[in-house]
């Protein structure tokens, strides 16, 4: 299990992983109105379905107009699709997830102190990371800082690396090689 927390006085953030869709989906009730920024999924053939800034699936049109939630989760369910990464609005909620099983909830304190209720953290996680820590639990009572983060931007990508470090050996290196590349103009 991992937590991350923090609170600008403006705008609050926090990371929960695990976190499936029906957990996200269920701390808002069906009537909410969703915009969806970005979305990929698949389906049980392997199929890749998208909507993003680029382009929309022929399949995910709907997503391009805000829809409310009990549509978004029948559009889902009706192409047997598995989201593993989106980015949505819902009232005043950011929710972005990307590929692990954790969502990044942003908004005003006093909404996301509301969901933070909603989904029964125990007291014992919230106080275990400080401002801005990203803090993994694994045997019991034990406790992991793995970083600090003043943004979720930065949190995410260090998840994503971290990820891609695990899933591919190499992406680091190839992700070096192409920032030390030379372009040659004709």
């Amino acid at each position: 299990m991992k937590y991350w927390y923090h609170n600008s006085g403006q705008e609050a953030s926090f990371y929960y992983e695990p976190l499936n869709w029906g957990e996200v989906i269920s701390l808002f009730e069906e009537d909410c109105t969703v915009s969806i920024e970005h979305f990929i999924g698949t389906d049980s053939k392997q199929r890749t379905f998208y909507k993003s800034w680029h382009g929309c699936s022929p399949e995910l049109i709907a997503m391009q107009e805000p829809l409310m939630l009990k549509e978004l989760t029948g559009l889902i369910e009706s192409h047997e699709l598995y989201p593993y990464e989106y980015i949505l609005r819902i009232r005043n909620v950011r929710i972005e997830r990307a590929i692990l099983e954790g969502a990044v909830f942003t908004g005003d304190p006093k909404t996301i102190q509301m969901l933070r209720d909603r989904m029964l953290t125990p007291e014992a996680i919230r106080k275990s990371s400080i401002n801005g820590e990203l803090v993994a639990f694994g045997e019991p009572g034990k406790v992991q800082v793995e970083g600090t983060f003043g943004n979720n931007v930065d949190l995410l990508e260090f998840i994503y690396n971290n990820l891609m470090s695990k899933e591919s050996p190499g992406y680091h290196d190839f992700m070096d090689s192409l920032d030390s590349a030379t372009i040659v103009k004709d």
